[in-house]
């Protein structure tokens, strides 16, 4: 079977296989070498990041004679443990920032000399008079 092949199939029984609400599509990414790779993207009802997966090394396992739809099973335990860490790291590390509150201790103010002029501070960013509420 050749690449292309495969991607569609696999693909297509990984929607047989996701539960509802589920979005699962074939992606093409440029890696930071120029390299274009094609990866499945899994995106889970209300989750906002979707993790990508690379599958030539998945197809080479299926070259090597790995049932297809053993690789499918694996691809979902690969997105379970991602997503399950994934979701764990952003509540550690953001879930000080969802009020106002939790955020405000965390807060800090700058004051910039504003060049009336220009209408810029330090003459990189656009300024203009502002006030914090609370």
């Amino acid at each position: 079977m050749y690449y292309h092949e495969f991607r569609e199939e696999l693909l297509q029984m990984m929607k047989d296989q996701a539960e509802a609400g589920f979005k699962l599509e074939l992606v093409e990414r440029q890696k930071l070498n120029g390299q274009l790779r094609y990866a499945l993207m899994i995106q889970g009802e209300g989750i906002v990041c979707a993790p990508v997966i690379y599958l030539e090394e998945v197809y080479e396992e299926f070259c090597h004679g790995r049932p297809l739809d053993e690789i499918a099973g694996k691809l979902w335990l690969i997105y379970q443990e991602e997503m399950k860490d994934d979701i764990q790291y952003l509540y550690d590390h953001i879930s000080c920032m969802l009020t106002f509150d939790a955020a405000a201790s965390g807060l800090y103010v700058r004051i910039m000399n504003y060049e009336k002029k220009t209408g810029t501070c330090c003459g990189m960013y656009p300024s203009g008079a502002f006030w914090i509420l609370r």
